[in-house]
């Protein structure tokens, strides 16, 4: 029994259904003022709410600040070029074929392709970002990042597994 599968530009949005999905167009999502962009290539809707897996991509200026969450594990996987992962006090530049873990209450700061169990928390993005369609990154979002995102980020402290670590100490970047 053979059955069509689709060529899709954004998840499907239920499990079962066999897809292939474009990954630099899958659920495009600015976060305001970060000149980069997120990519939810598999929601909680495709996997029963298992996982999700989402992507970054974007300038090197200002990664993602220092966060932890209650619940999520996050899972990183660099696929080209490198990632920069910090996980409390340490951090590593990972290569292509690299992963990271970083458990929950891990205070993490990342830029990032990967897995997030369990699923559900793509949602923040959705809550603090805004659709996205343009080249494969935003690079000159200039507004006031209090008057386009640090509001969103309060409200979302209360809605979603994401606590920021404030005034978290510089942590060195690691090699290899």
């Amino acid at each position: 029994m053979s059955s069509k599968v689709d060529f899709l530009t954004q998840p499907p949005g239920k499990p079962d259904e066999p897809c292939v999905l474009f990954f630099l167009g899958c659920g495009l999502i600015v976060i305001p003022t970060s000149n980069s962009v997120m990519r939810l290539i598999v929601t909680g809707e495709e996997t029963g709410n298992a996982f999700c897996i989402v992507g970054t991509g974007g300038t090197s200026l200002d990664p993602i600040g220092f966060h932890y969450h209650r619940q999520a594990h996050d899972i990183f996987l660099c696929l080209k070029g490198e990632v920069n992962v910090w996980a409390n006090d340490e951090s590593r530049t990972l290569t292509p074929g690299d992963l990271a873990s970083v458990p929950p209450i891990s205070a993490e700061h990342t830029e990032f392709v990967g897995p997030i169990m369990p699923s559900g928390w793509e949602d923040f993005f959705w809550f603090i970002g805004e659709p996205y369609q343009g080249p494969i990154f935003p690079d000159n979002d200039t507004r006031n990042p209090f008057e386009a995102l640090v509001l969103k980020l309060v409200a979302a402290t209360e809605k979603y597994d994401m606590v920021p670590v404030r005034n978290h100490p510089a942590v060195l970047l690691m090699p290899h």
